[in-house]
């Protein structure tokens, strides 16, 4: 068994379902002072590259959560964090290519906290597995398709998060992405290995029309 190569953590933008230039990124807000959490724990985590965010109804994002929320059902998704805008780190805005936890900038709007996203619906996404036990052969990820998964947010090297799609989960009733190909990464080199990656579709999204009821 050899792990297939990892170049990036979380989900990656791989096409439009109706064309094949990438959206436009949105520009969603973070509280000030934010530290994202894996279920609930007390390791605080930053918003970063490839994470899967959701909007609360005070317009602000935050993680969505996966299967690792046992205490919580599924969160539905808004969309995929593409790049963080400068950020303040206590003296000026500075970038970067994650927002750190806890970034504070008070009551000041210019220094607001933002990332932007790609909407989750109405794209295929590409995203690395969590086990190399679920399938461990071409023949058996191939069985996987047309079925649903949650993903999982998983510690990484802290306070990076490490976000990959629960396979062991997977069904044929709800979940929040739906299987839809092996990818065609030339990261893909071992199908016993570790993190081979599959193409989905959000099936749990936020977005309007997609869902009829408000945030």
């Amino acid at each position: 068994m050899t792990d297939n190569m990892r170049a990036y953590a979380g989900f990656k933008w791989v096409r439009s379902l109706v064309g094949s230039t990438p959206p436009s990124s949105i520009p969603l807000r973070v509280a000030s002072g934010y530290a994202g959490s894996i279920n609930g724990g007390s390791g605080s985590i930053d918003i970063n590259i490839g994470d899967p965010v959701r909007l609360l109804s005070t317009g602000y994002a935050v993680h969505a959560a996966g299967n690792e929320a046992a205490a919580n059902a599924a969160e539905d998704i808004y969309g995929i964090v593409v790049a963080v805008l400068p950020y303040w780190d206590g003296q000026v805005k500075t970038f970067g290519n994650r927002l750190p936890y806890g970034t504070a900038y008070g009551s000041v709007l210019e220094r607001q906290s933002y990332v932007l996203v790609y909407p989750a619906a109405g794209h295929i996404w590409e995203i690395e597995v969590d086990d190399a036990t679920t399938a461990t052969t071409e023949a058996g990820y191939t069985a996987l398709i047309g079925e649903n998964c949650d993903h999982r947010l998983t510690t990484g090297s802290e306070p990076k998060t490490n976000c990959l799609l629960d396979i062991s989960t997977h069904v044929a009733t709800t979940a929040q992405w739906r299987i839809h190909n092996i990818s065609q990464s030339v990261a893909n080199q071992d199908f016993s290995g570790a993190y081979v990656r599959l193409y989905v579709t959000c099936n749990e999204t936020q977005l309007a029309p997609f869902v009829t009821a408000g945030i």
